[in-house]
């Protein structure tokens, strides 16, 4: 299964809110009950420095749009949920730990030493946002059956909502008819984005190299497929722009 960047960038921003949202409700009610009295902005700015850059990431790259069509392996969205879910939830005991602090150390130097603490892992984060979202090609691709069953529930949902030229797009990716599919993309785009043409014609080009390497003997079968898959991947996102 295939999810499409747009709709995962949807769903790590929701969950970005959803978990991070207590960790800001805690030091409210912290504040609220001048627990926080004589540290001045030490525990907001330690929560600023760790909740607000990938926050920040995420809505710059829904604000910017980036990559909308790019289509990513499921389980690796569920990794990269995952992986956020647990920094956020480590920001959220980190902030509890404040109460369990020893006695001796004010909040002040609990919340600098606790800076530290997540610093690496969202560094870790970030790269990962970056690779997801500034990357266009995808880093795992998948494989024939996958793209070919994904294309297969897209083409029955471009159906039901009228979208024909999708649908006859897809119809011919279901088919392998690659040759026949470059010509009705390059048709559809002509005269609308010159962006996707370009690709279009760095991929054709690409597609053809590959198929005569392979036809020639002259390129190792394995390769030759996971060329052809990334290629397939790649024409799925024009496919999605119909």
């Amino acid at each position: 299964m295939l999810l499409l960047l747009s709709e995962i960038r949807k769903k790590l921003l929701w969950a970005w809110l959803v978990l991070a949202t207590p960790t800001l409700l805690l030091l409210t009610i912290q504040e609220l009950n001048g627990v926080f009295v004589g540290a001045g902005g030490t525990p907001w700015l330690w929560a600023v420095l760790n909740l607000l850059p990938g926050f920040g990431f995420l809505l710059l790259a829904a604000i910017l749009n980036l990559n909308p069509g790019k289509h990513i392996f499921k389980p690796v969205f569920r990794i990269i949920l995952v992986i956020t879910a647990a920094y956020l939830l480590w920001v959220l005991l980190t902030a509890l730990g404040m109460r369990a602090r020893p006695e001796t150390q004010s909040l002040v130097d609990y919340f600098r030493q606790a800076g530290f603490r997540p610093a690496a892992f969202q560094l870790v984060l970030l790269s990962i946002f970056g690779l997801l979202f500034l990357r266009r090609e995808t880093t795992f691709v998948p494989n024939e059956k996958i793209m070919g069953d994904h294309a297969a529930k897209a083409l029955a949902k471009a159906k039901a909502i009228q979208n024909l030229p999708r649908a006859e797009a897809l119809e011919l990716f279901v088919l392998a008819k690659f040759p026949e599919l470059f010509a009705n993309l390059n048709q559809w785009f002509a005269g609308k984005n010159p962006g996707v043409l370009n690709d279009l014609a760095l991929l054709q080009n690409q597609f053809n190299q590959n198929r005569e390497q392979l036809a020639l003997g002259v390129a190792d079968p394995k390769a030759a497929q996971r060329e052809y898959n990334r290629i397939a991947l790649a024409l799925l996102g024009v496919i999605e722009k119909m």
